[in-house]
């Protein structure tokens, strides 16, 4: 199943905007990463005996990619390389009902 996925990063969360295909891609298989319901994310590393498991508390995904992100970069889990090809998915802008901006995700280590 593993070199399936590495094969086709798609079949891990679909095509069009998933953080989960993208790391797949970026790492040519070696992040094996998959969401989970209310903010709950889940992350091996091929060849490695080495995992993350994210649980945000309210549930709302709003900081999870941000959160993902910045640990996947503070424990040397992904390359510089990857990180800076995983970059539009680090911070998310909030916005309101009208769609203007009111604030952004950030994480403070």
């Amino acid at each position: 199943m593993l070199g399936a996925v590495a094969s086709h990063p798609e079949l891990i969360a679909g095509k069009r905007k998933r953080i989960c295909t993208d790391l797949v891609r970026v790492s040519n298989g070696r992040l094996f990463p998959k969401i989970g319901g209310e903010a709950e994310y889940g992350l091996g590393v091929r060849g490695k005996d080495l995992a993350l498991a994210l649980k945000i508390d309210d549930g709302n995904n709003r900081a999870l990619h941000a959160l993902l992100l910045a640990l996947l970069e503070r424990f040397e889990l992904a390359t510089p390389d990857e990180l800076a090809r995983l970059e539009p998915w680090r911070e998310q802008t909030l916005k309101n009902w009208a769609g203007l901006p009111i604030g952004h995700t950030e994480v403070v280590l």
